[in-house]
């Protein structure tokens, strides 16, 4: 068994799976293999029919940083919940079943976040597309914005991050769990990832734009879209509500109306 120092983690990954067999693996090594070993990783299933949940206790019993919890048939608000209540770590990040991070990602994030105090930290997102040579390529979407001080800062910047579709999710996103607690926010009770966002957001004063990646495995998102209408390749801004376990994307046109309210003040 990986012996390793028992102390408070800087972080605790959240990953709501199901079904997840073909790369849990690679996105639960992404997130223990960091530099920094200052994490807790959460693994909340929803009633996975295929050797998910084995496969990943099979990791806990090798690494005491995994945590498996066996929702049996809940979405994927109920179980991001149940993994917010065994989060040890004093920020969350959120992630996705087929999605990893890069190398250095978090020391990345806990060194911005020691910088700036953040509430939020948002990663650069790194789209990845299968190629029929057998490769793949990738799509960085990353734009520069200084860290923000205060909720008027924030607002004036929240126009860009809408922009990129990408205030309507949870992946790729690094909360305080204090403002998580003292907001009493819980997602089954808000009813969505776009509200668990906004309620999040309202009135936020230190945020960021991270240059750690996030990679976003295309085909998987797109498979857990049936609904969608008509997609921009290697983007987040797919034509459809939010999917369930994990995989959630958000257009802009069903994002902006819940932000752009509770900010108030952006157009």
């Amino acid at each position: 068994m990986a012996l390793h120092a028992v102390r408070k983690p800087f972080a605790t990954v959240v990953l709501v799976v199901r079904d997840a067999e073909r790369r849990i693996v690679r996105s639960l090594e992404s997130a223990l293999n960091q530099s920094s070993g200052s994490v807790q990783v959460v693994v909340s299933d929803c009633g996975s029919r295929d050797r998910t949940v084995a496969m990943c206790r099979s990791i806990a019993e090798r690494d005491i940083r995994v945590d498996v919890i066996e929702n049996g048939e809940v979405d994927y608000a109920q179980a991001f919940d149940a993994a917010l209540e065994q989060a040890r770590g004093d920020y969350i990040l959120a992630m996705a079943q087929d999605d990893w991070l890069a190398p250095g990602a978090l020391a990345a994030l806990e060194r911005a976040v020691k910088a700036h105090d953040l509430e939020l930290a948002i990663m650069a997102l790194s789209v990845d597309e299968p190629m029929g040579s057998g490769g793949h390529a990738s799509h960085v979407l990353r734009f520069s914005v200084e860290p923000t001080t205060d909720a008027e800062a924030f607002r004036d910047e929240v126009p860009l991050f809408m922009n990129e579709g990408i205030l309507g999710f949870v992946r790729g996103k690094l909360f305080e769990r204090a403002r998580i607690e003292g907001l009493g926010m819980r997602m089954g009770l808000l009813g969505s990832q776009t509200a668990f966002m906004a309620a999040y957001i309202e009135d936020v004063e230190r945020v960021a734009r991270s240059r750690a990646p996030y990679t976003i495995w295309t085909p998987a998102l797109r498979a857990s879209m049936p609904r969608c209408t008509g997609c921009m390749s290697a983007t987040m801004n797919a034509c459809c509500s939010s999917p369930p376990h994990g995989t959630g994307s958000m257009t802009r046109r069903s994002c902006a109306p819940s932000i752009s309210c509770i900010c108030g003040r952006s157009s």
